[in-house]
């Protein structure tokens, strides 16, 4: 399983990333008594994994970037882009209709994030494109399983 698309579908990617957050919570579940504070914890997870997965995406859908409530919602707008292409790709077009695409998908490639104090492009801390200062780990602190996965 790999952390990356590079180039395979994205419900394919999406698949194996969800199998290894099962897996992660299989062998680390959640044991905290208090519901309110176990529901506080669970939406951390969820935003650290809507991170992996938008992260992991490629550069092609660097434009669908805005916050997501979970991992879920993550996959259903990215999935629905990827068909949006698809149909696209595989429709007939004139080349002058190709090139007017091509210019407006370049010309609108970012959207604005959540990031309050910088850049709309991305993180403004560490100029990584693909994460915002909210979820920045260089500002925020790296998660425990982070050097695992880059081994």
């Amino acid at each position: 399983m790999q952390m990356r698309q590079v180039g395979r579908p994205v419900s394919t990617y999406y698949a194996d990333l969800r199998a290894i957050w099962q897996e992660l919570d299989y062998r680390k579940p959640i044991t905290l008594a208090q519901p309110d504070v176990k529901q506080a914890h669970q939406k951390e997870i969820d935003e650290e994994c809507v991170y992996i997965f938008l992260a992991g995406l490629d550069h092609l859908y660097d434009h669908v970037r805005k916050p997501f409530l979970n991992p879920e919602n993550a996959f259903a707008v990215v999935r629905s882009e990827e068909q949006r292409r698809n149909t696209m790709l595989h429709s007939q077009v004139t080349p002058r209709v190709a090139m007017a695409t091509k210019t407006a998908l370049t010309q609108n490639r970012s959207f604005p994030s959540k990031n309050q104090g910088g850049s709309e492009s991305g993180c403004s801390h560490c100029g990584n494109p693909k994460h915002t200062i909210d979820n920045c780990f260089k500002l925020h602190r790296y998660p425990d399983w982070w050097d695992n996965l880059n081994e």
